[in-house]
């Protein structure tokens, strides 16, 4: 195991063992070609994590037929234990060390309450019409509850349709009822520009993905509500949408910055995006925030190392997972759980980041 990162390696053996426990694959592995892609590492690495599986007498390989399924004693999961899942788009390993923090506080709590955890992080049911992937892994996975991250639009009124239980770790798409938990991205916004605007800035700008997140629509209209009527003609308020990529976000910020009257403060989405943002404008000799001022709408871990200190607002995942906990521990217990949701508000870090406005 000398040549690939040995955690994730071990981390790719754990999410085997347990899809065999929970009875995904009974027989037979799936082939080497398809596991891989559905675990998202390289069939190196995966065979690497087979080979823990076959010293430990979970699998045995045969030539010309496969992996097939030992199964040793006392593998398979209890028939009575109940699961809560959490459904995805990223393995444990390229997940944000906040939401790793959150899981992991989640699945103690759910393990105190007599419950256990599976998380089936996979790209392949983000898709536009999950369906039929969605009826085969909630009938194979058998979970009484699960948990929705980064859920498409499809996939959410997947869920609703179906009347399968289930909380939205995120903000549900207009029209989508069901139970969520989530930061008030609305209200974080509103804060924002209230922040710059007592620093004195009346040009503001939102850099937002246009990735269509369901929680967009909410910080787009937090970011316009901070401003009331009668100050419209005294503010500029402008939403900058960029692409995916890094190259988009430059050419978007590059324009924005071009204009006659360009945004003094700039309200960052993401906080990889900061980063982005942060090394063009020291390209172009633009100081933070003696020239522009930036705050981050979203912490993480790599924001302390930055110099400036980012302004940015700081969600604790540990009362995350707390307050995500309730309605799906409601759910095991059969109780009614209401569509209509917690938002709340995260601390707000000042940092270094925001000045008043450049003469």
């Amino acid at each position: 195991m000398n040549n690939r990162p040995l955690s994730i390696v071990i981390q790719v053996a754990a999410e085997l063992r347990q899809a065999i426990k929970d009875g995904r694959w009974t027989d037979w592995l799936p082939a080497e070609r398809d596991l891989a892609k559905r675990m998202r590492v390289s069939r190196s690495t995966l065979r690497e994590s087979l080979g823990m599986l076959k010293e430990e007498g979970w699998i045995l390989s045969i030539h010309g037929q496969g992996n097939r399924i030992l199964l040793p004693e006392g593998g398979r999961r209890d028939k009575g234990e109940r699961v809560v899942a959490v459904l995805t788009p990223d393995p444990p390993w390229q997940s944000s060390p906040y939401v790793n923090v959150w899981l992991d506080a989640l699945r103690e709590a759910l393990i105190a309450d007599g419950c256990r955890l599976h998380l089936e992080g996979n790209r392949s049911y983000f898709v536009e019409e999950p369906g039929l992937q969605l009826h085969q892994l909630v009938g194979d996975t058998g979970a009484v509850c699960w948990i929705l991250f980064k859920a498409t639009r499809g996939m959410q009124e997947w869920f609703l349709n179906e009347d399968v239980p289930c909380v939205v770790a995120g903000t549900p798409f207009e029209g989508v009822t069901l139970p969520f938990v989530d930061v008030d991205h609305r209200a974080v916004c509103r804060h924002a520009v209230g922040v710059f605007a007592r620093h004195g800035h009346r040009r503001i700008a939102l850099l937002i993905d246009d990735d269509q997140r369901s929680c967009d629509q909410e910080c787009k209209a937090g970011f316009r509500e901070a401003i009331s009527s009668d100050q419209q003609g005294e503010f500029s308020l402008t939403v900058l949408e960029h692409g995916p990529n890094t190259d988009e976000l430059i050419n978007v910020l590059r324009q924005a910055l071009k204009e006659t009257d360009p945004p003094t403060a700039i309200l960052v989405d993401k906080p990889t995006d900061y980063l982005s943002v942060l090394t063009y404008l020291g390209r172009q000799e633009l100081r933070v925030p003696e020239d522009i001022s930036l705050i981050s709408q979203i912490d993480d871990s790599f924001l302390r190392s930055v110099i400036p200190e980012p302004a940015r607002y700081l969600g604790d995942s540990v009362h995350y997972a707390r307050r995500l906990g309730r309605p799906v521990l409601k759910i095991m217990r059969g109780e009614f759980v209401s569509p209509r949701g917690v938002g709340f508000f995260p601390d707000f870090i000042k940092g270094g980041s925001v000045g008043p406005v450049p003469e």
